[in-house]
């Protein structure tokens, strides 16, 4: 099952902007999977 969805589909306009925008993605989701497996996250469901 998916637990939490990043974002939409992006484009981008060259390789850095590519390069910061997976940057920004592995910092989002170490984020979410950090937190508590049993305390609340936001999921794609809504928070659990």
């Amino acid at each position: 099952d998916l637990l939490h969805k990043l974002h939409d589909e992006l484009k981008y306009d060259g390789l850095d902007s590519l390069k910061a925008g997976i940057a920004k993605d592995c910092l989002d989701a170490r984020a979410f999977f950090s937190s508590p497996p049993g305390g609340s996250r936001q999921t794609n469901l809504g928070w659990i």
